[in-house]
């Protein structure tokens, strides 16, 4: 699976996509892959701060570069 820019994507990896019915963009970790595209889980950015999962068609996503997650992770824990 590719994102965006062709960039091979894994499990785990870190991605910014559209959130689902809003116009913002969010960050989320790939789950799974499906048949559409990948499964992304996310912190839903309205008031509610709830984690969700939506499935985001191949290319409508990018990869976090490598430096971003080591430094998101540094900073939640």
């Amino acid at each position: 699976m590719k994102d965006f820019f062709n960039q091979e994507v894994h499990i785990g990896d870190l991605v910014a996509f559209n959130e689902p019915y809003y116009k913002r963009i969010v960050s989320g970790k790939i789950l799974k892959f499906t048949p559409k595209g990948v499964k992304i889980l996310y912190t839903q950015s309205c008031l509610s701060r709830s984690e969700k999962d939506t499935v985001v068609s191949e290319g409508q996503f990018v990869k976090a570069p490598k430096q971003y997650e080591i430094n998101r992770s540094d900073n939640n824990g």
